[in-house]
């Protein structure tokens, strides 16, 4: 349920806000960042988006990389992970989950049996699981791991 999903850390080096060129009143970004916070499904990130575009016209790189975030955000709860981090220097990302060893075994499989990436674990605590970009910028590698986790899901 809701109440269940635990908090996620997400390391990926782009710079994610809301400028006051694009909101320059500032009680209205806080409003905006707090609306942003409590979205916890895709489509609540969707309307976030629209709604965006209807009240302030469409958006700067930054909030683009704010509502990527909050997408890979919800995903990874869903998937149950509890750490991810993007590498930029190695080109790879890598990711841990919540519960214990058998059941991130189950996640594990899951993920392997789904995805056409491939995946190097390694077994220590947490068990991570990694891999490699083919390539492309920052921001198109946080694109890929969304995309790799929602294929995840919607399998």
């Amino acid at each position: 349920s809701e109440q269940d999903k635990k908090e996620i850390k997400i390391d990926i080096p782009i710079d994610a806000y809301i400028p006051s060129n694009y909101i320059s009143d500032s009680s209205t970004r806080i409003l905006i960042y707090q609306e942003c916070s409590s979205c916890s499904t895709i489509n609540e990130i969707s309307d976030m988006r629209n709604s965006l575009v209807d009240r302030f016209g469409s958006f700067p790189k930054p909030v683009k990389a704010l509502l990527l975030i909050m997408e890979i955000k919800v995903l990874g709860q869903e998937l149950n992970i509890s750490h991810l981090n993007l590498n930029e220097k190695e080109n790879f990302f890598s990711f841990s989950f919540y519960g214990d060893d058998n059941e991130v075994k189950q996640y594990i499989e899951k993920i392997l049996s789904l995805s056409k990436q491939q995946f190097e674990i390694s077994y220590g605590k947490p068990i991570q699981m990694k891999t490699v970009f083919q390539s492309g910028t920052l921001f198109q590698k946080a694109y890929q791991i969304r995309d790799i986790f929602f294929s995840l899901i919607n399998n």
